[in-house]
């Protein structure tokens, strides 16, 4: 072998090596206007709770986080980037994922827009979704709180309540099946309001399954996908 093909082959391997330890990382930058805030936070979201993992000062409105994931296996993983414990956003990344985020800092979970993966982009999607949801909602509820001594009116807002209710609660479903293949079917599946969970797993055990069934081909040891086993089993029983 000659020594210009020696050459060749170390820098082929080396370009490889580092492609993929770039490859490794998941950057998560940011603009927030309107910004008050010191610092912002970042949690790592598992079936056991939410967890700090990391801060970074906010400066001129821009932050960024850099992580480094050693897991052999590569699937997203469930980040809160939060400014306040009332104030902050889900989002879900994978090792070679560059984010950017922009929001308005006053609410960031109302106004924030992001680029960089197909899964955060469908993360947004379903923030859209329950946003539009609350909203209206709360535009029942002061118009209940307005009519509280008028019968009629009250079951007028109760019977619109669980119409909303319903429809929301199939526009989930058909999230679900339209995107079974992402892991931000996990979210979508277990989201809730006021504490309450939109899908009960008992009543929708063939959708969980489904969720399941495309998510282990891709992300067999993730511990995500483990879970919704683990919960599959526990409800069969």
């Amino acid at each position: 072998m000659t020594k210009q093909l020696w050459i060749t082959l170390f820098l082929a391997a080396f370009s490889f090596l580092a492609c993929n330890h770039r490859d490794n990382k998941i950057i998560i930058q940011g603009h927030l206007d309107n910004n008050t805030y010191e610092k912002i936070y970042l949690s790592k979201t598992t079936s056991d709770g939410t967890f700090l993992i990391d801060s970074t000062e906010i400066r001129k409105g821009k932050f960024s986080f850099k992580l480094k994931s050693n897991d052999l296996t590569i699937f997203p993983v469930f980040y809160q980037l939060s400014l306040s414990p009332i104030n902050g956003m889900s989002i879900i990344a994978k090792p070679g994922d560059r984010l950017q985020i922009a929001a308005n800092a006053e609410n960031i979970v109302k106004s924030y827009t992001i680029e960089g993966s197909d899964d955060a982009k469908l993360m947004l999607q379903l923030d859209r979704m329950l946003t539009a949801f609350i909203d209206t909602v709360e535009m029942l509820y002061a118009f209940y709180e307005q009519h509280i001594e008028n019968d009629d009116m009250r079951e007028h807002v109760e019977i619109q309540y669980n119409t909303l209710l319903s429809q929301y609660n199939a526009d989930l479903i058909c999230f679900i099946k339209q995107n079974s293949s992402s892991m931000v079917t996990i979210s979508a599946f277990y989201q809730t309001y006021n504490r309450r969970r939109f899908l009960d797993e008992q009543e929708n055990l063939a959708l969980l399954q489904l969720i399941h069934h495309d998510l282990k081909r891709q992300y067999p040891d993730c511990e995500n996908v483990k879970f919704l086993e683990q919960r599959i089993r526990k409800i069969e029983r």
